[in-house]
């Protein structure tokens, strides 16, 4: 059956294959059942245990205790301390080796960035392949840690080869509107963008594990902390200047990296499912679902006030028993009384319709009365051979038609003697 679902293209194929090896292995044990009552219900229990998985060597060296978690971020920040601390104290003590470890050079701050940046870029893909492993995310939400992973190794190739400087102030040398604005600014806005939609997405991913969002958190905050400190500082050539800046530089990757190690202990040792959407509600809502909680838990309930009126219990649940029966009752008759309103309504247009309808034809049978007489051509009045040939129908008519023919040809011949008059 596994050779069946190799080459599985999308998410869905994968789960399926998955799902279908399961089953394989469901059968296979239902072909050989146990033959004592402790061995058929071990299977069972089996079952309904948590799996366990078998760790590499690479997924063993975060530890399942979170304790340890803990004591290696506190250890990280005090090799941060170190990190900041330690330029100030060569440019001091040491003032011949200030060109390679002092404060102007930055090298042992860009060495401590650059380290905590690739432990990030590590631990998303040690990430991402747990959590491709994932039974039940039938959504493909483990597709943020492809966008981690791709982040992460952008931000540390950024900081290694200083590729986004060079590119910008090539920008500004080709380009006469990207000249007058400063080289920060050219790469600062898609850097903004990426990193923070990637925070997002990780934000949304780590919805059950609360330490690691409140270290990305805290990384982010340090992060804008250093953009504001590097563009709106006064005077940059100082030494406390140049030793906040370099502090907070180094200081978000490393928050960032202890997020991703937390998280990465998360998925390996407790699941590696998809944490479930928690349904978001605006300020408003919120506002307003809290004033009708406290108003309803002012007022009196229709229950309170029928126990109050009838104290007896058998009184009270009668009560209890009729208050659906009234509300529907209620309901029912506002219903038809919207019913007889809406059709009062559809009388009323259908008279005003059928007045209007009748005005109109009264004022076109007016306009059609009003017309200019006819006259008759000249032809019928003068031709003396018409006239002849009316005389003779009007005389045969009676032989044929008997009495009421003759009437009519009398009115006939009248009528023809007037009009030749």
């Amino acid at each position: 059956m596994t050779a069946r679902f190799t080459g599985a293209r999308t998410v869905h194929e994968r789960r399926r294959r998955r799902l279908a090896c399961e089953g394989d292995a469901a059968v296979s044990l239902l072909s050989h059942p146990a033959t004592t009552a402790e061995a058929s219900s071990a299977p069972a229990a089996a079952a309904h245990a948590p799996q366990k998985r078998v760790l590499g060597r690479v997924s063993s060296l975060v530890a399942p205790e979170l304790w340890k978690s803990w004591v290696l971020v506190a250890g990280a920040l005090c090799l941060w301390l170190f990190a900041a601390a330690a330029p100030v104290i060569v440019d001091r003590l040491r003032p011949e080796l200030s060109g390679l470890f002092g404060l102007r050079s930055g090298n042992i701050g860009g060495f401590f960035r650059g380290v905590s940046l690739l432990a990030a870029c590590q631990l998303s893909f040690l990430i991402l392949w747990h959590r491709t492993d994932s039974r039940k995310d039938f959504h493909g939400r483990y597709r943020a840690w492809i966008w981690s992973s791709l982040t992460w190794p952008t931000v540390l190739a950024a900081h290694v080869t200083g590729w986004h400087a060079t590119l910008a102030a090539r920008l500004q040398e080709s380009s006469t509107a990207a000249a007058a604005l400063p080289c920060s600014a050219i790469w600062l806005a898609p850097a903004a963008i990426l990193v923070w939609t990637t925070s997002r997405l990780l934000l949304i991913e780590m919805a059950s594990c609360g330490a690691s969002r409140i270290l990305l958190r805290m990384a982010l905050a340090a992060l804008a902390a250093s953009l504001v400190v590097q563009e709106l500082a006064v005077s940059r050539s100082s030494e406390a200047w140049i030793v906040g800046q370099g502090a907070l530089n180094t200081l978000w990757p490393l928050l960032a990296a202890a997020s991703l190690w937390h998280h990465a202990r998360y998925v390996i040792h407790v699941t590696n499912e998809a944490a479930p959407l928690r349904q978001k509600h605006g300020r408003w809502k919120r506002f307003s679902r809290d004033v009708r909680g406290e108003l309803r838990d002012m007022l009196p309930t229709w229950e309170g006030l029928l126990e109050r009126a009838q104290p007896g219990r058998r009184s009270a649940r009668l009560a209890r028993g009729l208050l659906p029966f009234c509300r529907r009752v209620c309901r029912g008759f506002l219903a038809a009384m919207g019913w007889v309103l809406r059709r009062m309504a559809g009388g009323i247009g259908a008279i005003g319709r059928r007045a209007g309808s009748s005005e109109a034809r009264v004022r076109k049978s007016k306009s059609s009365k009003v017309r200019s007489p006819a006259v008759a051509p000249a032809n019928l009045v003068e031709s003396p051979a018409l006239e002849a040939s009316t005389r003779e129908t009007v005389a045969r008519a009676p032989e044929r038609d008997g009495p009421r023919s003759s009437r009519k040809s009398k009115r006939l011949a009248a009528s023809g003697k007037g009009g030749s008059a």
